[in-house]
């Protein structure tokens, strides 16, 4: 079950937060193509010998960290906080989205991942967006907010703020200028 964050109650000290997607914001299908090609196989092998086929280790093999280091000037620069969205954040919590960021060797500054979206099984329309709002209200957070997804169609409400991301390409330093002039 979801546990309210009472830190984020004081709507006078409310962070920014962004509402963040792994698959196609973290990674993208250039990604896919570069861990095909002989240096992203040697790269696979590397992150294999030393975490083994765990779940942390095949999440850092489908990360990509050129994405993570954008995230992390990104939330450095701007002083935001991460609510995690993706379907990665099943069985996980904060600690392990700051520990995988670590991992990949673009470490985010401490207590940035401040959370997770619940996931609501019964809703079938606009999940995301339900479970972003479900979050907001859960913590009853008042702060500014930005959903960072590279797929809105049916899953967020219309006035949800959002920005959505090429999935061919993933995250880049032109969306993170974007998003730091939305908090500005």
């Amino acid at each position: 079950m979801h546990k309210p964050n009472n830190a984020l109650n004081m709507s006078t000290n409310a962070p920014s937060v962004i509402f963040l997607d792994i698959d196609g914001v973290l990674n993208s299908k250039q990604h896919f193509i570069y861990r095909k090609s002989p240096e992203g196989r040697a790269r696979r092998q590397r992150i294999i010998e030393k975490h083994g086929q765990t779940r942390i280790g095949l999440e850092l093999i489908i990360i990509d960290e050129t994405k993570v280091e954008i995230l992390k000037k990104l939330v450095t620069d701007s002083n935001l906080k991460v609510v995690m969205t993706s379907t990665h954040r099943e069985n996980s919590n904060c600690e392990y989205f700051q520990t995988l960021f670590d991992l990949i060797g673009h470490p985010l500054p401490p207590k940035t991942v401040i959370g997770c979206t619940p996931i609501l099984g019964h809703v079938d329309e606009r999940k995301r967006g339900a479970e972003v709002e479900s979050w907001i209200s859960s913590n009853r957070f008042t702060g500014k907010f930005l959903i960072i997804d590279d797929d809105y169609e049916d899953n967020f409400f219309f006035y949800q703020p959002r920005i959505e991301i090429d999935n061919s390409i993933g995250l880049t330093p032109a969306n993170a200028e974007a998003i730091q002039k939305y908090f500005k």
